[in-house]
C-alpha cells in the first residue's frame, strides 16, 4: 500500500495559485518555508512530487537577498531555480558597479566593512577598473 501524505494547509503562491501544504519550515525572516503540490494535482508514482511553494513573502525575500546571503531551510540549487521562477538574475558586474564610487574613495578594509566582501576581491576589482581608465599607451 503507498504512503498517503497528510495535507495540513493550502496556500496561495505568488501568481494567485493554490497550493496544498505537506510541510512548514521555519525561517529566522519572519514567515514559513511551504512545502507541498499544486491543488488538485496528481500525486506520487505518474504524478507530481513535492516543491517548495513560492508564497509572496518568498518572493520578497528572494528579490531582496543577494544569493550568497540567502539562508532558508532549502538547497541553494531550489533557491536558484525560485528566483529564476520569478525573473531574479543577480549579477556580480552589478553589484560592483553599484558600489563603484564607494569602492574607489574608501579604504580597502573601510569599503569591506560597509559592503560585506573580501579585501582580495575589492582590491582585484579596483586594479581593474583602474586598468580601465588607463590610457592604452600607459598599459
Amino acid at each position: 500500500m503507498a504512503r498517503k501524505a497528510t495535507i495540513i494547509g493550502q496556500a496561495t503562491d505568488w501568481r494567485g495559485a493554490q497550493w496544498d501544504i505537506r510541510e512548514r519550515r521555519e525561517t529566522r525572516h519572519g514567515f514559513d518555508v511551504l512545502i507541498g503540490w499544486p491543488a488538485g494535482a496528481d500525486r506520487g508514482r505518474g504524478g507530481r512530487g513535492v516543491a517548495t511553494i513560492l508564497t509572496p513573502e518568498l518572493a520578497r525575500y528572494l528579490m531582496d537577498a543577494r544569493q550568497r546571503d540567502i539562508d532558508l531551510p532549502i538547497g541553494l540549487t531550489a533557491a536558484k531555480r525560485l528566483r529564476r521562477e520569478i525573473g531574479v538574475s543577480w549579477s556580480w558586474d552589478a553589484w560592483w558597479a553599484e558600489r563603484r564610487e564607494d569602492l574607489m574613495s574608501l579604504t580597502l578594509d573601510q569599503f569591506c566593512a560597509r559592503h560585506g566582501c573580501s579585501i582580495g576581491a575589492a582590491s582585484q576589482r579596483r586594479n581593474a577598473i583602474r586598468d580601465e581608465a588607463a590610457p592604452a599607451t600607459a598599459r
